[in-house]
C-alpha cells in the first residue's frame, strides 16, 4: 500500500470520531493501517532491519516543498477537468464572485510564472492557463468547504472536506517531487465537493470536453513510452555489439527497456564506471542523480531527441 493511501483513510477516520463514533467503522476503517504495521513489524524481524527509517530519511534529504507549492496549481488544472469548464456548475447568482475568482486565479498563476523557466512564450503562457485554472478550482473548493463546515454535515462531507487539502500537504511536506498522477488520489474528494451541485446538463458539458483531452494525453503518454524500445534498438544496441560498456542512468520507460539489454543502472553511489563507458542518462525530464565524482567526469558525446507527431 502507498503511504499517500493512508491519508484518506486518516481523515475518513477523523471525520467518523468527530460524528458518528461507530466503533464497527472505526476498526474497520482502522485495519488497513493495522495491517501495514504488522507488516512492517514482520519485516523487521524477518531482515532483521527497520524498514521505515531509511525511507523517512530519504524524503527528509530530498524533499522540496517550495517546488511542490509551485507544481501543484498547473497539475491540478491539467488533471482534473478541462481548464476552466468547472465554472459552469456555478448559477447565474453567483456570476460575479465568479469574475473575481476568475481574476484572482489569473493574478496567482501570472505571479507563479516569474518562477519557473519560461522555455518559450507558449510554455508560459500554457502554464498560466493551468494554473490560474488550478487556483480556481483550489479556490472554489475552500469556498464549498467553507459552506459545508457552516452548515450541519454529515461524516461524508466532513471527510471530503479534509481529504483534499490533507492529502496535498502529505505531498508538499514529503514527496521528493509532484508527478500529475500523484494527485489522482485527490482527486475524487475535489470532483465530490466543488460538483455537488451540478445538473446531469451540465456535467456532460464538462464532462464530454474532459474525456477528449484524456484520450489525446493517454494517446501521447502511450506512444512517448513506445519511442524508448525503438531508441535502444537503433541507437544502443549498434555500440554493445561494438564491445562498448553500456551503462544506465535513466528513469521512466527507458531505465526498463536498458536493463532489459542487460545493462545495469547506476545508483547516486555508484563508482563502477570508468574511462571508455558510455552512460545512457536523460538530460532533461526524469534526469537521474550520478555520483558526485562522476559528474566532474562525464563529457557529453551526443544528444537525442524522442520526437513524435
Amino acid at each position: 500500500m502507498c503511504s499517500s493511501d493512508l491519508v484518506p483513510l486518516a481523515c475518513l477516520f477523523l471525520s467518523e470520531l468527530l460524528t458518528r463514533k461507530s466503533k464497527s467503522m472505526l476498526a474497520a476503517i482502522a485495519a488497513a493501517p493495522c495491517s501495514v504495521v504488522v507488516w512492517l513489524v514482520l519485516m523487521w524481524l524477518y531482515y532483521d532491519k527497520e524498514p521505515l527509517t531509511p525511507v523517512v530519511q530519504y524524503f527528509l534529504a530530498n524533499r522540496s516543498p517550495a517546488h511542490n507549492i509551485l507544481a501543484i496549481p498547473s497539475f491540478i488544472g491539467g488533471v482534473t477537468v478541462f481548464p476552466w469548464l468547472f465554472l459552469m456548475v456555478r448559477n447565474r447568482k453567483e456570476a460575479r464572485t465568479g469574475i473575481v475568482l476568475v481574476i484572482a486565479s489569473f493574478a496567482v498563476a501570472a505571479s507563479l510564472s516569474f518562477f519557473i523557466s519560461w522555455k518559450s512564450i507558449g510554455y508560459g503562457l500554457w502554464f498560466i492557463l493551468l494554473a490560474s485554472s488550478g487556483t480556481g478550482l483550489l479556490l472554489l473548493f475552500v469556498s464549498e468547504a467553507v459552506r459545508t463546515v457552516r452548515s450541519k454535515w454529515s461524516p461524508l462531507e466532513l471527510f471530503l472536506v479534509l481529504w483534499f487539502p490533507a492529502t496535498l500537504l502529505f505531498f508538499v511536506l514529503v514527496a521528493q517531487f509532484i508527478s500529475a498522477r500523484y494527485l489522482l488520489v485527490a482527486m475524487p474528494a475535489l470532483y465530490l465537493l466543488v460538483f455537488n451541485r451540478s445538473t446531469s446538463r451540465n456535467s456532460v458539458a464538462v464532462f464530454v470536453p474532459t474525456l477528449i483531452v484524456s484520450l489525446l494525453v493517454a494517446i501521447a503518454d502511450y506512444r512517448f513510452v513506445n519511442t524508448y524500445p525503438e531508441w535502444v534498438s537503433v541507437s544502443v544496441v549498434p555500440l554493445q555489439e561494438k564491445g562498448f560498456r553500456v551503462l544506465g542512468a535513466a528513469e521512466s520507460g527507458l531505465r526498463f527497456y536498458l536493463e532489459q539489454r542487460g545493462i545495469p543502472t547506476l545508483s547516486s553511489t555508484d563508482l563502477r564506471a570508468i574511462g571508455g563507458d558510455l552512460i545512457v542518462r536523460h538530460s532533461t525530464i526524469f534526469k537521474y542523480s550520478l555520483s558526485e565524482h562522476l559528474e566532474t567526469m562525464l563529457i557529453p558525446l551526443r544528444t537525442y531527441d524522442l520526437n513524435d507527431s
